[in-house]
């Protein structure tokens, strides 16, 4: 990896900030991930500035611009500058952090080094301004170079200040690629349990993270090191439960998290896949030849994913829709027109649709030998689908040709109850004859239907 300080390009509104605070006799840095990210090539999300200024120094500094004082306790000063946030943080040094996630009291300081020792990986604790280029006391580009993520000092004390930053530790080895330094596992297998002490949305923002990354097989990461049993406990069964079956090569585990891989990254489908048989350690039987069976096990699957979706407070809609298709992810793909329609008006196209995103990434990981063929007759399902769609065929009550309104009018019926069973019956007809989605031929129907009650 070439790491080129000297390629650092500060953005102009950065740079405007930094100038403003250097005019007022303040020293001020980039700072933080905005560093490691420039260095690395990739494009950094946020530029947070350091400065010597005290927090009532920046607000008086940047007089007449939009200053919200997010972080005063901790010095911390956003600026709205061209629509864009930018925090300016005091440089400053920490006490004890009682509740294992913020300091209970921040002391202001002028040095840029005591500053940077606080930080969480020497890859974070970098800084730079054009005057006197990259600051680097912990060796930072050098671990950037080993892809290394090396804590700050002593990583127990690093974690046991902030619980979070063990997660953020995954999180980076998953984003970056990075290794994680050997005394830093150490310290986060030791001190795993201090996880609990974070809120639940924090660890599902890391775990996101991990998730959508390029290398979701970090996962292992966080079960080796004991996290994932402070995010999703119920996982670490499926390591060790092994699939006696001729499609599958690898243990419930190891194909969770190979279909993961194989996902798309939308947050919605990897998170179905993490948890598509999260219920096979719990829904083994055994025939009497010795074969292991996974019976009902979307099922368990779904109810273990609705608790750990609640667990870790993800919305209710994300929630709902996981556990749809945890729930459905084996159903049958028959290629045939009927049964095809018939699942569309059941799930409708979104769902449908994911379904089969989420199958073909299940059938990947599952064994090559057979996964092939598999894969072929789900794609020409798939463009069953897509035709049978682009032909308009008429799968919800929305594409009947006759509304409730017509029934009433047409003298059918104008009982609410009646009407909506009319309607479902209808879609039912037309599903399996789509040539009768026409008004004459519905409300003949609707009447004959109404007839036999």
């Amino acid at each position: 990896m070439n790491i080129h300080p000297e390629k650092i390009i500060l953005p102009e509104d950065v740079r405007i900030i930094i100038n403003k605070l250097e005019e007022a006799g303040y020293k001020a840095y980039a700072a933080g991930g905005c560093i490691r990210d420039s260095l690395l090539g990739r494009d950094p999300q946020d530029w947070d500035i350091a400065s010597s200024a005290p927090p009532q120094k920046v607000t008086a500094v940047f007089n007449g611009r939009r200053t919200i004082l997010t972080g005063m306790k901790h010095g911390t000063v956003t600026l709205v500058l061209n629509g864009v946030n930018y925090e300016i943080t005091t440089f400053r040094t920490e006490t004890l952090y009682s509740d294992g996630r913020r300091p209970d009291s921040v002391v202001f300081t002028n040095n840029l080094y005591e500053d940077l020792s606080r930080r969480d990986f020497t890859v974070n604790a970098m800084a730079f301004n054009e005057t006197e280029g990259l600051v680097d006391p912990f060796n930072g580009q050098e671990d950037l170079e080993k892809k290394v993520l090396r804590c700050v000092g002593d990583p127990s004390a690093r974690f046991s200040e902030d619980a979070l930053r063990m997660l953020r530790a995954v999180r980076l080895s998953a984003q970056l690629g990075f290794t994680v330094e050997s005394a830093a596992y150490d310290a986060i297998k030791a001190n795993a349990p201090l996880l609990g002490r974070i809120s639940a949305e924090r660890i599902a923002s890391e775990f996101n993270a991990i998730l959508m990354s390029d290398r979701p097989e970090t996962i292992y990461l966080l079960v080796d090191t004991g996290l994932i049993s402070h995010i999703a406990p119920e996982f670490e069964a499926c390591i060790s439960t092994r699939q006696d079956s001729r499609y599958h090569s690898h243990n419930v585990g190891e194909h969770t998290v190979r279909s993961v891989a194989l996902a798309e990254k939308d947050l919605i489908q990897r998170m179905s896949l993490f948890l598509h048989d999260i219920g096979k350690p719990f829904s083994i039987s055994t025939d009497e030849k010795g074969g292991r069976h996974f019976s009902g096990h979307a099922a368990v699957s779904a109810e273990i994913a609705d608790k750990i979706l609640k667990r870790l407070k993800y919305p209710r809609k994300f929630s709902v829709m996981v556990r749809k298709l945890v729930l459905n992810h084996d159903i049958k793909f028959k290629n045939d027109d009927f049964c095809i329609r018939k699942l569309l008006a059941q799930y409708g196209e979104e769902l449908l649709f994911r379904l089969i995103r989420i199958r073909e990434a299940d059938i990947g990981a599952q064994n090559p030998e057979f996964a092939g063929e598999r894969l072929g007759r789900l794609a020409k399902f798939k463009e069953s689908a897509e035709r049978i769609i682009g032909e308009g065929a008429c799968t919800s009550l929305e594409r009947l040709a006759v509304k409730g309104s017509d029934l009433a009018a047409a003298g059918v019926t104008e009982e609410g109850r009646i009407i909506g069973e009319i309607l479902g019956r209808l879609l039912d007809a037309v599903i399996e004859k789509p040539s009768l989605n026409e008004k004459d031929k519905l409300l003949e129907l609707a009447a004959s239907i109404k007839s036999e009650e």
